[in-house]
């Protein structure tokens, strides 16, 4: 529709990850999977950047929601200098089956 934009996407993302990038520790300690995650969005440069966090962290029911919002401030922080607009896409409702 707009053949004069350059547009081109990017997933980040890894399957079951969490804000503290547990998902990425397979290879590393999660802090080191998490700081290399953060330099590859700096490094990309981009211009809005999506974040769907929140579904593996709910299983730790409220007395984790807490340290959660901690680390998602942290993560929001620390994508910041990039100048990117962010987006938030919230966790599915959990619904209990049918029988």
């Amino acid at each position: 529709a707009h053949p004069d934009r350059k547009v081109t996407f990017r997933n980040l993302g890894w399957s079951g990850d969490t804000v503290w990038a547990e998902s990425r520790g397979i290879f590393d300690p999660a802090q080191v999977g998490y700081a290399r995650m953060i330099e590859l969005v700096k490094e990309l440069k981009p211009t809005l950047i999506v974040m769907a966090y929140g579904q593996n962290e709910s299983f730790a029911g409220e007395a984790g929601l807490e340290r959660f919002v901690q680390q998602f401030e942290k993560l929001c922080n620390d994508v910041k200098p990039t100048g990117a607009r962010l987006a938030f896409i919230t966790p599915h409702k959990f619904e209990k089956p049918r029988a």
